[in-house]
């Protein structure tokens, strides 16, 4: 099993314990910080849909092959 995130990057059983490991001391972090007003993400552009796009297309053209 694979999940393709909104910018492409595609996690697995190999990276999904690192990638959840820094997502949680990231709100840990933003926690310990209440005053901290982040603005957000930057807005998805129109690379960022074509790479999801591709990448996506990609892993499900993998998965029909298993």
């Amino acid at each position: 099993a694979c999940v393709v995130k909104h910018n492409g990057e595609v996690l697995d059983e190999k990276n999904i314990g690192q990638i959840l490991s820094m997502r949680d001391l990231m709100t840990d972090l933003r926690a310990a910080n209440p005053l901290n007003q982040g603005g957000g993400g930057r807005p998805f552009s129109k690379q960022d849909r074509s790479r999801f796009l591709d990448v996506l297309e990609r892993e499900v053209r993998r998965a029909k092959l298993l």
